[in-house]
């Protein structure tokens, strides 16, 4: 028998704000961000792109009760040819983009919309010499359901310094930004203003996850 399938969208931020650590706590809710805008359910986005091209993550993710966070941004399209195929999609998180000699000095961890904050701010700091790796997690209960090994392999325990970037709470991010780590975050709602006023204010700024990354990198060096 088919779950029931649930579709937020994530027109403006107080919804999400709210809303996800909410949905996050539901028993057996499997919850899956999407990388821009609900028109991109034809292929335009990340997670659309397994709908066009790897349509059994849609077939199989129908089974168990899922949740999934639309949004209206108007946010670049990745480019597969550059970075990592949308199929690691279907295990929950994934590395995206790596570092150049696949040995990072931070990790840089987005969902949906921020994803591609963290792949502005990788560029930043390779022009500083600091070497970046971006994970994508549009799911954790999917991340969360894969072996230690695979789970490694993203967020190996070596690599202490890392940044979780999401347009929500921070409640949660430290299983994978781990307690040392940044988590830039929502910690409050209600301001008025143009989206990318707000974005800048609030932190969520390619240059902002980019000296975020420096100051881990500065910090467990240190350590």
């Amino acid at each position: 028998m088919r779950g029931r399938l649930v579709a937020i969208v994530d027109h403006y931020r107080r919804p999400r704000v709210l809303g996800l650590d909410l949905l996050r706590i539901v028993a057996s809710l499997t919850i899956i961000l999407y990388h821009g805008d609900p028109m991109a359910l034809f292929g335009r986005n990340e997670v659309g792109l397994i709908f066009h091209t790897d349509g059994y993550l849609a077939v199989d993710i129908f089974f168990v009760l899922s949740g999934w966070l639309l949004t209206r941004q108007a946010l670049p399209t990745l480019d597969r040819s550059k970075y990592a195929p949308a199929s690691g999609v279907a295990r929950g998180g994934y590395v995206l983009s790596d570092a150049a000699n696949g040995k990072p000095d931070v990790i840089l961890i987005g969902t949906g919309s921020e994803v591609a904050l963290c792949i502005a701010a990788q560029d930043l700091l390779q022009s500083q010499d600091i070497a970046a790796r971006v994970v994508s997690i549009p799911s954790w209960e999917l991340f969360d359901e894969q072996d230690e090994s695979y789970r490694e392999s993203v967020l190996p325990a070596a690599v202490k310094a890392r940044v979780s970037v999401e347009a929500a709470s921070t409640l949660g991010w430290e299983r994978y930004a781990g307690n040392g780590g940044a988590m830039i975050g929502m910690h409050g709602f209600g301001a008025s203003a143009p989206a990318k006023d707000l974005m800048k204010h609030f932190g969520f700024t390619a240059e902002n996850v980019a000296a975020a990354a420096k100051a881990q990198v500065a910090k467990w060096k240190a350590a």
